[in-house]
């Protein structure tokens, strides 16, 4: 985990640009940094955040690390800051999966970074989490449960089981939804996490 976020907590901010954090010792991206990174507009439920997948007007993400500190920021295909704009009493989590960044004398890898945004008084926070996240689009929902062997099951409202997956590793798609609300179970380890998506 990192030791500061800056913006800091607390802060107050309309935007998501440059995102600074700060670790203990020196430390050294992977080669697929920049696609550990996202921004979910939606909420947090039982520490997992949950919600849409949003980029602003922003094409990629960028990663540079130095030292013991690592700049990641949303970017047009040229490669210049393109901030992302919070809308007013929206959620905000930007998140770095597990796996994005080492300290350069180890191999042993960061485990998930969760920063709560919100276009509020004291709108940063960094979150403690399960290490699991979902992203929900038009008909389907991507689980992503990190490097842990998970089983993950989706439930109707009414509680019949609709779709599951075992020993899932990374991430998980399910797809075909019809409209309603469906609770998505999570068992990875020890953990278990209960997940309300509205489709």
């Amino acid at each position: 985990m990192p030791v500061t976020v800056d913006p800091a907590d607390g802060s107050s901010i309309n935007e998501i640009g440059n995102v600074y954090l700060t670790f203990e010792s020196n430390v050294s991206k992977s080669y697929s940094a920049e696609s550990k990174v996202k921004v979910i507009e939606g909420s947090l439920q039982d520490g997992v955040p949950v919600g849409t997948e949003t980029m602003g007007s922003a094409d990629q993400w960028f990663v540079i690390t130095s030292g013991n500190k690592a700049q990641i920021f949303p970017a047009d295909y040229d490669g210049f800051i393109t901030p992302i704009k919070l809308e007013a009493d929206k959620d905000y989590f930007f998140i770095v999966e597990a796996g994005a960044f080492r300290p350069t004398s180890e191999y042993v890898y960061n485990k998930q970074i969760v920063v709560h945004y919100s276009n509020r008084e004291g709108g940063v926070s960094l979150v403690e989490t399960a290490g699991i996240y979902a992203v929900k689009s038009a008909d389907a929902v991507t689980v992503y449960v990190g490097e842990n062997a998970a089983n993950v099951a989706v439930y109707s409202a009414a509680g019949s089981l609709v779709k599951s997956a075992t020993n899932v590793n990374g991430e998980i798609t399910f797809d075909g939804f019809a409209k309603g609300l469906y609770i998505i179970n999570v068992k990875a380890g020890k953990t278990i996490k209960s997940i309300k998506v509205v489709m």
